[in-house]
């Protein structure tokens, strides 16, 4: 039930996860990653802002520790997300398809799931469909990537690097668009992290800690100066 219905709904973020998972492939082979590391990345992680910054991160020399730490500070939004679909899952759904389910949570599945009004409670089937559909074509693009690397030219492999940016932003602006207070602690984020960057790092190159140590302290900050918007009614 519904599974029809959640592949129809998904077939936007499809498309829009293939050039992306592209992208990742032909970085990560630039950055000298397997073609086996970089699919098994797709396959495990499915996660695109942890896997682009993962590739940076492995080119740069950081430690396994900081990238498992960054990474998990990156996708803890998961946990929200997770959290406000579990309110709207019909009744009855056991441990293993919720496990299926999490799995599947992105930003895009999430964003579709959240504004889909067909359903009062989503069934189990759909949610599977939205998360997992993209899931397939991630791992597709990822191939595509690796195979398109062995003969690009290493100006165009070089662009690519943009692709990383181009979807924070995406992400980003639609949500502060609206409010000044988040725009502020975006750039407030942007100033910490080149100031801890500056005093951690004497050879001014980022590291996973200084990311790590940046988000940590704007979103603290920002528990205290973003006022929650509570609907009131008339």
């Amino acid at each position: 039930m519904g599974i029809r219905q959640g592949i129809k709904s998904a077939f936007p973020v499809c498309i829009g996860y293939l050039p992306l998972a592209i992208a990742y492939g032909v970085l990560g082979r630039a950055a000298g990653l397997s073609g086996a590391l970089i699919v098994m990345m797709s396959i495990l992680v499915y996660a695109g802002a942890a896997q682009f910054l993962s590739i940076n991160m492995f080119a740069t020399g950081v430690m396994p520790l900081e990238i498992i730490l960054t990474t998990f500070i990156i996708n803890s939004r998961h946990l929200i997300m997770s959290a406000s679909l579990s309110r709207r899952l019909e009744h009855g759904i056991d441990t293993l398809k919720r496990m299926v389910i999490s799995f599947g949570i992105t930003d895009e599945s999430f964003s579709v799931s959240s504004l889909d009004d067909n359903y009062v409670k989503l069934p189990a089937g759909y949610l599977a469909a939205v998360g997992l559909t993209p899931y397939i074509f991630w791992i597709a693009g990822s191939i595509l990537g690796i195979v398109f690397s062995s003969f690009l030219p290493e100006a165009i492999e070089a662009s690519m690097g943009v692709a990383l940016y181009a979807m924070f932003i995406a992400l980003l602006v639609p949500g502060i668009s609206d409010s000044k207070g988040l725009s502020v602690l975006v750039f407030s984020t942007a100033v910490v992290h080149s100031v801890i960057v500056s005093i951690m790092t004497p050879s001014g190159k980022p590291s996973g800690w200084s990311l790590v140590a940046s988000s940590l302290v704007c979103a603290f900050a920002g528990t205290f100066l973003i006022e929650e918007k509570k609907d009131v009614e008339k």
